[in-house]
């Protein structure tokens, strides 16, 4: 079974979980996969790092930051069919309304 873990700083984050949650399609029944449930270490960890990179990012000129947000929307609409996917996998949702949440 797949198992997600955290993402945080860029990269995947076990921590020390104290369980996982299980990802049910609601459309089938089917369990996708286990998502880890963070501990109040795992919280603290990506707080202090999520402080650290805002301050990063606010000594980041203004117009760079604006080419970055533009940048990112391309990604997003560029994998606009892959996420409205997982969308219908991990919600249920039928694929014009994931689609919808994406736009």
């Amino acid at each position: 079974m797949k198992t997600i873990p955290h993402w945080i700083n860029g990269q995947y984050y076990e921590g020390s979980p104290t369980g996982c949650f299980e990802v049910e399609n609601p459309g089938t029944g089917d369990i996708e996969a286990e998502l880890l449930q963070a501990s109040d270490a795992d919280l603290d960890h990506a707080v202090d790092v999520a402080r650290r990179a805002q301050k990063e990012w606010a000594r980041v000129p203004l117009a760079k930051r604006t080419a970055i947000m533009f940048r990112m929307r391309q990604l997003v609409l560029d994998h606009q069919d892959e996420m409205a996917r997982m969308i219908v996998a991990e919600h249920g949702k039928n694929y014009s309304d994931a689609v919808g949440e994406i736009q």
